[in-house]
């Protein structure tokens, strides 16, 4: 399931397998090829990683911080993190994600809104976005890289 919802893709898709009710299993199969078909504890790991990057996990003041920073509705935001913390099975974690997921925002800054919300959280070192005009480097937490109209006026000279 990769793409298709804003910002979900193949980082968020076990998150998006688990809320579906498509758990990876436990065990390995035997005579299954070790690469085919990852295991649980990957499904775990990676639902708790795209809960993080949603504002899911964590502390409720960082939540909050998380959903303003990627547009969501504050009450939209507040029901996942309850369902989140109902249990920590995957399903339900999952569908946590998704309606995060669903509640995003899709326009052209959402790649910049979501690097920022994975450097906030730790997830990854700074993020850094280069201006095309300029050259320069825009760190996505400090300065926001110009818009595209402010891109199509330099260019255009409006």
């Amino acid at each position: 399931m990769r793409g298709g919802r804003g910002g979900g893709g193949a980082f968020h898709e076990a998150a998006l397998d688990a809320a579906a009710g498509r758990l990876w299993p436990v065990e390995r199969v035997v005579g299954e090829p070790l690469s085919d078909r990852p295991l649980a504890a990957t499904q775990r790991r990676a639902v708790a990683r795209s809960g993080a990057l949603l504002g899911l996990a964590g502390s409720e003041r960082q939540g909050e911080a998380i959903a303003a920073l990627l547009g969501v509705d504050g009450l939209d935001h507040q029901r996942a993190r309850a369902l989140w913390a109902s249990g920590r099975r995957r399903r339900t974690c999952g569908q946590a994600v998704g309606a995060v997921l669903a509640a995003l925002p899709s326009d052209e800054q959402l790649s910049l809104r979501l690097l920022a919300a994975g450097q906030r959280v730790g997830l990854w070192g700074e993020a850094v976005v280069i201006d095309p005009l300029s050259g320069r480097r825009h760190g996505v937490l400090c300065r926001p890289p110009p818009t595209t109209f402010a891109l199509s006026r330099l260019r255009w000279g409006s």
